[in-house]
């Protein structure tokens, strides 16, 4: 069985060891600040774009109850 420690034994060596610590924290910070940068922006495009397809879709369906409308009247005038 192996055993590999870890763990330096010098001064110099714990200095090192913080320093990397402190770096690696401060990358994995800032990889979670774009990742959650980047998956606000997708957030955002799909949200803007869903509202868009609903705009549209209550647009159409507005235009289509409209012709519908002009449509009957046309071909049932109103006797009175």
């Amino acid at each position: 069985m192996v055993h590999v420690v870890v763990q330096p034994k010098t001064w110099f060596g714990q200095a090192i060891a913080a320093v990397v610590g402190v770096a690696v924290l401060l990358a994995m910070f800032f990889l979670s600040i774009i990742v959650f940068a980047v998956l606000a922006s997708v957030g955002v495009v799909v949200a803007l774009y869903l509202w868009w397809m609903v705009r549209r879709a209550r647009r159409r369906a507005a235009d289509n109850v409209i012709d519908n409308v002009i449509d009957n009247e046309a071909k049932n005038p109103d006797p009175r």
